[in-house]
């Protein structure tokens, strides 16, 4: 039998323990290639891959209080950080899949002169180490501010 939800647990939390949950500082970080899933949009049935990435580790050029900071957020389960980035699969987006996978594998070349089915490049790629850039946004609508990935190297 599945587990069962404990509804009751969450009806007995203070509501002063469910606090929105901050975002990473900016700047660079290693992190595992931990898992890759195939996925579709909800609205145009694009498919993709998501993937995500675990083991989280700020480089020299993340401020060391604002990580403590995140990390002791009563929203922030500090070995558990996790977070998930999709690429669409279409003839204008494609791309962006193959040149983040070569970076996982470390290729050197130019991405246009790759050779290899797609399927073995993504596998290739998950379970690697790579690095990403973190950036800061602002919502226009609400003011908060939320993460986004702006790039990707290969993790010496």
């Amino acid at each position: 039998m599945a587990d069962e939800v404990d509804f009751q647990e969450l009806l007995d939390t203070d509501a002063s323990e469910m606090v929105k949950p901050p975002a990473k500082p900016s700047g660079n970080y290693r992190v595992t290639v931990q898992e890759q899933e195939l996925v579709k949009s909800q609205n145009k049935g694009t498919p993709g891959v998501q993937f995500t990435f675990t083991d989280w580790e700020p480089m020299a050029d993340v401020d060391v209080d604002k990580w403590r900071e995140y990390c002791s957020s009563p929203a922030i389960e500090a070995d558990k950080i996790s977070e998930q980035e999709t690429f669409w699969w279409t003839k204008k987006s494609g791309y962006r899949l193959k040149e983040f996978c070569l970076k996982c594998i470390g290729y050197d070349g130019d991405p246009n002169d790759y050779k290899g089915p797609m399927g073995k490049l993504i596998a290739d790629a998950t379970g690697q180490r790579v690095i990403c850039t973190v950036g800061q946004s602002v919502s226009r609508t609400s003011g908060a501010i939320f993460n986004e990935i702006t790039g990707y190297a290969k993790s010496e």
